[in-house]
């Protein structure tokens, strides 16, 4: 399902894409952290939500940055991001995040949304 937003599509998926992500950089300082699972609820060209059971603390007080990865149609993506809102859905957790791609990775991602989309109509 394709739903609207600020961007020109985002695409909802009717089954969670799992995805690993871990924290790059809290307010301009490199740091490195453990792998996190999570869930891909939906996606754009320019953003991701997702929901995971950790808690990631102070997001409206802290520039976090995060690199997230996951699979769609057999192709691994690996995209860099910061988080720009938090909600509390217990037992989980929901994150926006605003993705740093660039055009190549944006067409890419859009070419691999497209074919999933025809999958899921058949």
């Amino acid at each position: 399902m394709i739903s609207n937003r600020k961007e020109s599509f985002r695409y909802e998926f009717p089954e969670k894409i799992p995805a690993l992500f871990t924290i790059k950089q809290i307010d301009d300082k490199d740091v490195t952290t453990a792998s996190g699972e999570a869930e891909i609820v939906n996606i754009s060209l320019q953003g991701i939500r997702f929901r995971t059971k950790l808690d990631i603390p102070k997001v409206n007080e802290k520039k976090i940055h995060l690199h997230i990865s996951f699979k769609l149609n057999e192709k691994q993506f690996q995209l860099l991001g910061k988080i720009v809102w938090k909600r509390n859905k217990y037992p989980e957790n929901e994150y926006g995040m605003q993705l740093f791609t660039n055009e190549t990775e944006q067409m890419e991602l859009l070419q691999h949304l497209k074919i999933y989309a025809r999958k899921k109509q058949v």
